[in-house]
């Protein structure tokens, strides 16, 4: 997919959950960690990324911020290319 594609699809899946238009850009969104530090999405490691969507799904926890972890895998993954 060209850049100018998969900014537009970042942008639609942006608006989907609220996060443009004046709200919070996705990279200010942030997870705290077990042991209460606060980290930006953006700034975790992929793995650490999987295994919270894991545990959020798992447990049943956190389940609002599924959507914002996804989209950073996502965009990592076409980034990677």
């Amino acid at each position: 997919m060209g850049d100018m594609a998969e900014y537009y699809q970042e942008l639609a899946e942006q608006d989907k959950l609220g996060l443009s238009y004046g709200t919070r850009p996705l990279s200010e969104h942030s997870w705290v960690t077990q042991d209460l530090k606060t980290i930006a999405i953006c700034d975790m490691d992929t793995s650490h990324i999987r295994y919270s969507i894991a545990k959020c799904k798992r447990d049943r926890w956190r389940l609002e911020m599924i959507p914002y972890l996804e989209l950073e895998l996502n965009k990592r993954k076409h980034h990677d290319r």
